[in-house]
């Protein structure tokens, strides 16, 4: 059953350090019906090199999963390549439908609205369902470094927020869940600077991975 306690402090939530988080998704979507929300990531599908498919990736273990974007193009691309897909605003759609998980991967960061994702998000869970998201990590070591060197920081153009585990957690809890996990995610790469500080300090790694859990009896119109 999801926890009761809605004011548990981050310090008390399981923490692990990790050096990828697909393995951690692949492992929590086996078998289960999953909403992949951001699933059209096009400016990276076919020109990256090194570009790591999530959707295609998580598509192989679920039992059913359907992606949606606001993407139109992109959504037009991979229903071409056979994926089932729709395109969708994640703050406002209506799916007509509940899963089992949802997959926020490295999307909340992009939304004009949070707040009204999550609620969104709650909507389309399973009472016993899990929402996992992924977002870089504002207090990563390299920003801290950047802002020493260069009195300024390295943001993506197309990013709306910034938001800690600790601001997470609280917004999770305002929109009816609760943080059962919460996963460093370090640089894959040994070589990479921003790797060894996580080792110190876990705070400093590039990204982080939260898992929450739907509160039942959460109700977020009645807020």
């Amino acid at each position: 059953m999801p926890p009761n306690n809605r004011y548990k402090t981050l310090a008390e939530v399981p923490t692990t350090v990790a050096n990828d988080r697909l393995s951690i998704l692949l492992e929590r979507v086996r078998g289960k019906t999953v909403l992949d929300v951001g699933c059209a990531d096009m400016r990276y599908r076919f020109t990256h090199p090194h570009y790591q498919d999530l959707h295609s990736s998580l598509a192989k273990e679920t039992r059913e999963i359907l992606g949606v974007d606001i993407d139109e193009d992109g959504i037009t691309a991979m229903k071409a390549m056979g994926f089932n897909v729709q395109r969708a605003d994640a703050e406002t759609m209506n799916l007509g439908r509940r899963f089992q998980l949802i997959v926020g991967g490295d999307v909340i960061e992009h939304l004009a609205n949070p707040g009204l994702f999550l609620t969104n998000m709650h909507l389309h869970l399973e009472d016993e369902g899990e929402l996992i998201i992924t977002t870089p990590n504002p207090f990563n070591f390299q920003q801290g470094f950047k802002i020493l060197k260069h009195n300024c920081i390295r943001a993506h153009p197309e990013h709306t927020l910034w938001i800690c585990p600790a601001a997470l957690k609280r917004l999770l809890v305002n929109c009816g869940f609760e943080m059962t996990h919460l996963f460093w995610i370090r640089d894959r790469k040994w070589y990479h600077p921003s790797r060894w500080p996580s080792f110190l300090r876990p705070y400093w790694s590039p990204s982080f991975l939260a898992v929450a859990q739907k509160r039942i009896g959460f109700h977020p119109t009645a807020r």
